[in-house]
């Protein structure tokens, strides 16, 4: 079984990355965007809740997309059954 976005998600916060963002570029984001200095431990916290926050909407997008009809998962979604 594949991983799931959750699971990329967990691996991704583990590894010190927010996306694409090194540990450093997400702490310089959150500095010149908001002017908070902020450490590394206080982003991992802020990850780990997010993950927390948005995995239940991902389950129920992942049983979604998941039903037969459902086409291109991706910002080009369409029901391939037209009303």
């Amino acid at each position: 079984m594949g991983a799931t976005g959750a699971d990329c998600v967990a691996s991704s916060a583990g590894n010190g990355y927010g996306g694409n963002l090194t540990w450093r570029k997400q702490e310089y984001v959150v500095e010149y965007v908001f002017g908070v200095p902020i450490s590394q431990g206080s982003i991992a916290k802020m990850q780990r809740w997010f993950q927390s926050c948005l995995e239940p909407s991902f389950h129920q997008w992942l049983s979604y997309v998941k039903q037969p009809g459902v086409r291109c998962v991706d910002e080009t979604t369409y029901c391939a059954r037209w009303h």
